[in-house]
């Protein structure tokens, strides 16, 4: 097994505003009984410290194989005046830093609890 680093760069609007504590966290992507693999608050720039992930070696990236070569984690990112963020499917990849860069939508007036979180997934690498 090896390392790798993932780091969350959060902002606001197109200008990419950065945002000041949201709460982030990884976890691994196990859906039914996740572990958490770090928790971290956004500084100042928006960027989260990285957070080590246990990865697959680098030589599973090297040459064609049916093993996958990069760790798969589920990213949440919150912020209590914005829409919650899910990330699923993250790649991160041995001996490299992940950047997943995130822009936070503001909460509209009025939104119901239930309708403040948006999904996505990453697609996988063709390798």
């Amino acid at each position: 097994m090896a390392t790798g680093y993932i780091v969350v760069n959060v902002y606001t609007s197109r200008a990419q505003l950065p945002l000041r504590n949201a709460q982030v966290s990884v976890t691994d992507g196990n859906e039914e009984s996740p572990k958490l693999l770090g928790f971290r608050l956004t500084g100042a720039t928006g960027k989260t410290d990285q957070i080590e992930i246990e990865t697959p070696d680098l030589d599973l990236s090297l040459s064609p194989s049916k093993d996958t070569a990069f760790a798969v984690c589920s990213v949440k990112i919150s912020h209590p005046s914005y829409y919650t963020l899910n990330i699923s499917d993250v790649q991160v990849f041995a001996n490299t830093q992940t950047l997943q860069n995130v822009e936070l939508i503001p909460l509209t007036e009025n939104s119901k609890p239930q309708d403040r979180t948006i999904n996505r997934t990453t697609p996988s690498q063709n390798l």
